[in-house]
């Protein structure tokens, strides 16, 4: 019964996602914290949805990926080789933070108190969003990593970008996909989105999240595959909130279970 109930739970989540959790959150509620759900399980099932030329746009990227995976020595050998110590405390301290929240998410708590003191809805719906979009991404670049269990290049010498251990290993070999880049890339996604009207708010959210991308290559964390697979699935999860926020569907469709029966539940705001 349980397994089956489980089961019916998986199915039912797969179906109804798409159609939940298509509104701008403006504040912390129980809805919002739902959603976490189902945008991650539509970003998740993405691809059944793709249009022709979302395909063909991720058939580039995988294409691209394929070439950089074929030059990560030579590219690593270039970071490698620049490294200076200035540069190191620049990296660790001014960059990489953006990647792993220390520096994001302030940022997007001062996102929800300007717009919770000046009721700015655009500046608190950018907050949850980025914070949502920081939350996915983690977590599927680290079921990902913890996959593929691919080794980072400081970990062998001489370094080795054909080592791939997963699904079984040990957790140290986690180099793919760059978490930071692909945090970095979501979280500047959304608010690229949410201020698409302001020009700078989008080339300096991108930049700095190449910035972290690049950071990630120089402190020899990450091959340069690592880090382009980052970006782009940072970018398709931003994209993801982002379209899902801006919904204007009147429908939610949400799971029932109980003891005895197991079904949907639809709602249709009129």
């Amino acid at each position: 019964m349980k397994i089956r109930n489980a089961i019916i739970t998986v199915w039912l989540l797969l179906l109804t996602g798409q159609l939940f959790a298509q509104y701008r959150y403006t504040e912390f509620s129980k809805p919002y914290v739902k959603s976490y759900v189902y945008d991650a399980i539509d970003a998740g099932t993405a691809p059944r949805r793709w249009t022709s030329r979302q395909w063909i746009f991720a058939g580039a990227v995988t294409a691209t990926s394929l070439i950089v995976y074929s030059q990560d020595e030579n590219l690593r050998d270039v970071f490698h080789h620049h490294r200076k110590g200035a540069l190191d405390d620049f990296s660790r301290m001014a960059i990489e933070p953006w990647g792993n929240g220390l520096y994001s998410l302030p940022l997007l708590a001062g996102f929800y108190a300007y717009g919770k003191f000046n009721t700015d809805d655009r500046a608190k719906a950018t907050a949850l969003n980025g914070l949502k979009a920081f939350v996915i991404s983690s977590a599927f670049t680290e079921v990902i990593k913890q996959t593929m269990h691919r080794h980072r290049p400081y970990q062998d010498d001489p370094a080795n970008r054909s080592l791939w251990e997963g699904p079984i290993a040990d957790f140290k070999y986690s180099s793919f996909p760059s978490g930071h880049t692909a945090t970095a890339f979501a979280v500047a996604t959304v608010i690229a989105s949410e201020y698409y009207d302001v020009k700078w708010v989008s080339w300096a959210s991108y930049s700095a999240a190449t910035m972290v991308a690049l950071s990630r290559l120089y402190s020899d964390k990450h091959w340069a595959s690592d880090v382009l697979m980052g970006a782009a699935l940072g970018y398709g999860i931003g994209r993801t909130i982002i379209k899902n926020s801006r919904s204007k569907s009147n429908v939610e469709l949400t799971p029932v279970l109980g003891a005895r029966f197991n079904g949907a539940c639809l709602r249709i705001k009129i």
